[in-house]
């Protein structure tokens, strides 16, 4: 995700759609109004306390986030479905026919 996500987009302000077909809800809601749909795109976060709202759905829990696409749609996708650039990170390279953790980064 990072060393593909654009240049053009701030990394701590936006976010990576990472499923195809994820819903936009009109609330902080599953069971809420669908207002659209993304699939891997870029949206912008936006900056309010629902995002530490959370749900159980199937046993996981994620926060809610307010976002906003980038042809101007708001509403809330549930975090299961969003990646930071500066999410966790790692990369590996091989030598001698083996593969090698070169570093972890545990977010900004």
């Amino acid at each position: 995700m990072f060393s593909r996500f654009p240049g053009s987009y701030d990394a701590f302000e936006y976010a990576a759609v990472i499923n195809k077909n994820v819903s936009i809800h009109a609330e902080p809601r599953s069971d809420s109004k669908i207002v659209g749909g993304l699939s891997y795109t870029v949206v912008k976060l936006e900056k309010d306390p629902v995002s530490t709202m959370s749900e159980t759905t199937n046993g996981e829990s994620f926060r809610w986030f307010t976002i906003r696409t980038l042809t101007g749609t708001e509403g809330y996708i549930y975090g299961k479905y969003l990646r930071s650039p500066l999410d966790y990170r790692t990369r590996f390279i091989k030598k001698d026919g083996v593969w090698k953790m070169t570093f972890f980064v545990a977010g900004d």
